[in-house]
């Protein structure tokens, strides 16, 4: 009897796992996360899933195709150098899968002169993270979205606090490039880039390093690419890491894919489950 009634309690202490909104697998060519949206009704289209995006964008081609209605212009920030000027798209209803949510306000831009890799018709920017708790499976290429007022985290990972600078989750993070001491940054978590690691410290590495052109929203600039020695991001230190000294501090999903990734904007938490070693 002692026995049924501790089980009983503990059922009662330990919440369910939460059910899933939906389940959306995502196209990966080692690069980038490319899910199908749909813009109100239309047929489903890729999109990027881009958490270093604070809207969501979509190409201005695709918005006239559309038939979305402009409502301004907003001079923004990419990856690259300079402002870029953004068509506004108010109240755009988005849906992938079963998950269906509302862009407050969306931008518009010519994608193609980003650089990218992927034939995006948009971004799925920080409108979806703060509507639903997001989890990546990059193995199994796989997003699973829940509704963050009944969802609890039952599963492996490691909780990171996470912090929000201009609607971007950031996390702290320690690291080393040869020739310099460690030094702690705060890293914007960007599933839109190609990159593993971005950061001014690694124009002042004295290690090998070689010269590019950014790649992203705005003028190209010149980068610094070069070896990292370490980066700490809370108990996990991963090496074998190539970095760029991009304006906006990021780690990226060059880096990310060695994790199952959980986003928790509601409750500031990150999870991160490495992936055993292939």
């Amino acid at each position: 009897m002692r026995f049924l009634l501790v089980s009983a309690l503990l059922a009662i202490a330990s919440p369910a796992a939460a059910v899933p909104v939906a389940v959306i697998p995502f196209t990966d060519n080692g690069k980038l996360p490319s899910l199908a949206v749909r813009v109100g009704g239309s047929q489903p289209l890729p999109f990027v899933l881009d958490s270093g995006a604070s809207r969501s964008v979509i190409d201005a081609q695709t918005a006239r195709r559309l038939g979305l209605q402009r409502t301004g212009v907003y001079l923004g920030t990419g990856a690259g150098a300079g402002r870029v000027p953004f068509d506004v798209y108010r109240d755009v209803a988005l849906s992938a899968g079963a998950a269906r949510w509302t862009a407050p306000t969306a931008w518009g831009i010519a994608l193609g002169s980003a650089g990218t890799t992927l034939p995006e018709a948009g971004l799925v920017g920080s409108d979806f993270f703060f509507r639903f708790v997001v989890d990546v499976d990059y193995a199994a290429h796989r997003i699973t979205v829940y509704d963050p007022r009944t969802y609890h985290h039952t599963g492996p990972g490691t909780a990171l606090p996470i912090a929000f600078h201009k609607r971007l989750a950031t996390i702290p993070a320690t690291l080393a490039v040869p020739g310099r001491a460690p030094q702690r940054r705060t890293l914007t978590i960007d599933t839109g880039s190609e990159d593993e690691l971005d950061d001014a410290l690694v124009a002042t590495t004295t290690g090998p390093k070689r010269y590019a052109g950014s790649t992203g929203l705005g003028r190209s600039a010149p980068l610094v690419i070069a070896p990292v020695d370490w980066i700490a991001i809370g108990p996990y230190r991963l090496r074998n890491i190539t970095g760029a000294s991009g304006r906006v501090p990021i780690v990226g999903s060059g880096l990310l894919r060695r994790f199952h990734v959980t986003f928790d904007y509601a409750h500031r938490r990150l999870y991160l489950q490495p992936y055993a070693a292939r």
